[in-house]
């Protein structure tokens, strides 16, 4: 979903409700970090997947988007980026959701109903 400023993305996020979001942190007339407040001000608790060219600032937003805006961010990435490794890192990031959406699931049924699986009988 593209956006051009902070509050058009805040605003496709709370439409959109994304699972994942990568952010490039080389935008026109915007602070990165900015960007990344305005995420988690939308309501975002999803992994976030910073992408930049500029290898010496990844490691300090990735912190800050960590610890100052309290965002999950489980993997940065450099430019160009590498199409193989995205996916691989989408993927994990998948199965991460996954187990955790099961994990919910289970946690939220009453005792002694069923989590949605079948049990046959022989």
């Amino acid at each position: 979903m593209p956006a051009a400023d902070a509050t058009e993305m805040a605003a496709a996020i709370r439409n959109w409700r994304p699972n994942v979001i990568t952010l490039d942190l080389c935008l026109p007339n915007i602070d990165g970090l900015e960007v990344i407040c305005a995420i988690k001000d939308a309501g975002f608790t999803g992994p976030l997947i910073i992408i930049s060219g500029q290898a010496e600032w990844i490691r300090d937003f990735t912190s800050k988007a960590a610890v100052e805006c309290g965002l999950n961010v489980p993997a940065h990435m450099s430019k160009p980026v590498d199409l193989r490794r995205l996916r691989e890192l989408l993927t994990d990031v998948r199965g991460s959701l996954r187990d955790l959406s099961m994990s919910e699931e289970h946690k939220e049924a009453p005792e002694g109903s069923s989590t949605g699986k079948t049990a046959r009988a022989a």
